[in-house]
């Protein structure tokens, strides 16, 4: 079969000679982990959520461009800084705060909640956060992924809208058949007291 080769060249001396010693390494499986990394890298990178590694101090280690060119207000850096600054303190410690600590813990965490979001305004968002495993299986930090909801919560609040007024809208129409046959009821018998 094929194989991807790493060839070294050193040239020396030998008995007043020059000699060059070549020497091949198969490196495709390093090649083919490369090419993978390289995939995850794309996939991460053209990701919509806004994903952002922390570390075990809680500083941002590693961000996506949704990210990079989304999140930050006034476009301050975000590698090197506490979540705490990045997010603003109000919203770090009532929505990031207790899932980091518990990713931290080994344990994963999501819920969903109304979040400032520059440049955008309040904004609803699902926050998943997970352990991030370093190569010795050691928890480094936490992975953290907002995904903006707005819309599909915006198409909920419309449908639980619509059909709350589809079940007025039967209950009115059996209220008013019900008055009908009422009605009717008495003017039949305002009719057989006349007779």
């Amino acid at each position: 079969g094929r194989a991807v080769a790493e060839m070294r060249v050193v040239e020396f001396d030998w008995s007043n000679e020059k000699i060059l010693l070549a020497s091949l390494r198969d490196i495709s499986d390093r090649k083919k982990s490369e090419e993978r990394l390289r995939r995850h890298q794309r996939i991460v990178a053209s990701s919509g959520d806004l994903i952002v590694l922390v570390d075990r101090d809680l500083v941002c280690r590693e961000a996506n461009d949704a990210f990079l060119n989304g999140y930050p207000p006034n476009r301050l850096p975000v590698i090197g800084r506490p979540a705490a600054a990045v997010f603003g303190e109000a919203v770090f410690n009532e929505h990031l705060k207790t899932g980091l600590e518990r990713s931290l813990s080994g344990r994963g965490h999501h819920h969903q909640c109304w979040m400032e979001m520059p440049p955008g305004g309040q904004r609803y968002v699902h926050i998943a956060f997970h352990p991030y495993n370093d190569t010795d299986q050691s928890i480094t930090g936490p992975i953290v992924n907002l995904r903006d909801m707005t819309q599909t919560k915006s198409l909920e609040a419309q449908l639980y809208h619509s059909q709350k007024m589809e079940a007025i809208g039967t209950l009115a129409g059996g209220v008013a058949h019900d008055f009908n046959n009422l009605l009717m009821e008495i003017g039949r018998a305002s009719c057989r007291e006349r007779v």
